[in-house]
């Protein structure tokens, strides 16, 4: 923020639990109130457990599906309005490529990637199909990186 500041840009930060449909909400409500209509949204988000699946617990399975898909879904439809009224916009998904192939010791983790490129491949068919050609939508699905995600989990 700082280095935006100092070249003076503009910037604005919230925080929010995007695992909570209703905090996303009323987050997007007090951005477009505050900087005005979003007109590009990443979907970014993400967690890895890297453990077997029988080693997975319930709320960690849960956590990896509320991180990683479902806050897809609250900040899309937070924002999705706005691009509507104007049909311009672009909603970019960062996924990975265990959206498309399985891997070992990441059951929980390939199935939310699978759910979040499966999302953003159905909402844009949606969009095109009522007519929304001015909004945008891209889906990154990268191998491994060094994020610090990995770091501790047994994923070979």
């Amino acid at each position: 923020m700082r280095m935006i500041n100092a070249f003076d840009g503009n910037v604005h930060a919230y925080k929010v639990d995007v695992t909570n449909a209703e905090e996303v909400y009323e987050t997007a409500k007090s951005v477009s109130r505050e900087v005005g209509d979003v007109t590009v949204l990443v979907n970014n988000a993400g967690v890895l457990n890297g453990k077997r699946f029988m080693d997975c617990s319930d709320d960690m399975i849960r956590r990896t599906m509320d991180v990683n898909v479902m806050s897809h879904f609250w900040t899309s439809k937070s924002f999705l309005p706005a691009m509507k009224a104007q049909n311009k916009g672009h909603i970019l998904t960062i996924a990975s490529m265990a959206g498309h192939f399985p891997a070992n010791y990441m059951v929980d983790y390939s199935t939310s990637k699978f759910g979040a490129v499966g999302l953003h491949s159905s909402l844009r068919l949606e969009l095109l199909l009522e007519g929304y050609d001015g909004i945008d939508m891209t889906v990154v699905c990268p191998g491994p990186v060094s994020t610090g995600l990995l770091e501790g989990a047994k994923c070979m």
